[in-house]
């Protein structure tokens, strides 16, 4: 933690919950480095030898205040559903997008909860929104204006967009693109775009 090492701690035997916990630690801004080891165990018998061995290692670093938004697809897929809502037929691809609020050395802030507007230019259509908080009770659906707007607040530092193309073969390459942009109160806008 920080710069200071702290003593190996063994986990649980709790086959469904192996955790390790340090007692009596404050908070200390800055990096946090988990490594875990492994007992050695012999072959033969199955049994430890005492040993340890380097296992995993995660490291955590301090964010600073929420300043830009980041927006990334994560999973674009091939879809031919026409049983989507207000009869939207889907020509081309569906799209997932990441919504990330971001400190000024880009780490995402896990405390961040923003509310988040949505606006998109080009033959497509939001067809819904999400952040992952069970305890959310804003819409998942556009605004119905065209369903070309909406709007998400972030939970951890997260929010998710989903867009379907209304694009069809007979459309040239600059009909194809979308461009998706988000805006906040505080935050620097984001901006994706792509073609179907």
């Amino acid at each position: 933690l920080g710069n200071r090492s702290m003593p190996i701690e063994p986990s649980t035997n709790n086959l469904k919950c192996r955790h390790v916990e340090w007692k009596a630690v404050s908070y200390v801004p800055g990096t946090l480095i988990a490594v875990a080891y492994k007992n050695r165990e012999s072959k033969r018998s199955g049994h430890s030898q005492g040993s340890l061995y380097f296992h995993a290692k995660h490291i955590i670093q301090t964010t600073g205040e929420p300043l830009a938004i980041r927006l990334l697809m994560d999973f674009p897929a091939t879809s031919r559903d026409s049983t989507l809502p207000n009869n939207f037929s889907v020509a081309g691809d569906i799209v997932l997008i990441r919504v990330e609020i971001v400190d000024k050395s880009g780490m995402l802030v896990p405390t961040a909860n923003n509310k988040v507007y949505f606006e998109m230019k080009g033959h497509g259509k939001f067809l819904g929104f999400g952040n992952g908080n069970p305890s959310s009770h804003e819409s998942d659906k556009p605004f119905k204006n065209g369903f070309k707007q909406g709007s998400r607040s972030a939970f951890n530092g997260l929010a998710r967009v989903v867009v379907a193309s209304k694009v069809t073969p007979q459309f040239s390459e600059s009909e194809r693109l979308i461009e998706i942009f988000a805006t906040a109160d505080g935050l620097k806008p984001g901006r994706i775009t792509w073609n179907f």
